[in-house]
């Protein structure tokens, strides 16, 4: 019985196999955080989306992560407030930005100047959630 397995397949298996320790390296070194509560800023009132999203992932978090996620609202100005104080926070990973893309995106294009500039301060870490935006008539209405 002949084997059809090429070079290529034999090396990459092997290269495969030689990497698999130096992946579990990096999650070992990145074991101890968190090791403190993590503030987590909303930059928006109490009760909206972001808010409400925040908090259940600062919860699933906590629990996984054996410390807590502790959300802080930071409502004003479109987001800019919240947004520059995780900016001016230390860059130590236990300040986290909880936001809409406008706060981020949008702003850039509608104010002059910023406290903060998106491209440069800020890493994004996971997008949470997407939305539509939906445009509605009342019931009744013989729109087509």
């Amino acid at each position: 019985m002949s084997s059809n397995i090429s070079r290529r397949a034999i090396l990459a298996a092997g290269l495969s196999a030689a990497a698999i320790p130096v992946l579990g390296t990096g999650a070992r070194a990145q074991s101890n955080w968190p090791n403190k509560a993590v503030k987590v800023i909303v930059p928006y009132p109490v009760g909206g989306q972001t808010d409400q999203i925040a908090r259940i992932y600062s919860d699933y978090l906590s629990k996984q992560l054996g410390q807590p996620f502790v959300v802080e609202n930071k409502g004003g100005a479109s987001g800019i407030l919240g947004v520059g104080e995780v900016k001016r926070a230390a860059p130590d990973g236990y300040t986290l930005l909880m936001t809409i893309g406008s706060s981020l995106i949008n702003n850039v294009a509608l104010y002059k100047e910023l406290p903060y500039d998106p491209d440069k301060d800020f890493v994004l870490i996971s997008t949470i959630a997407s939305q539509g935006i939906l445009l509605a008539v009342k019931d009744g209405i013989s729109a087509k």
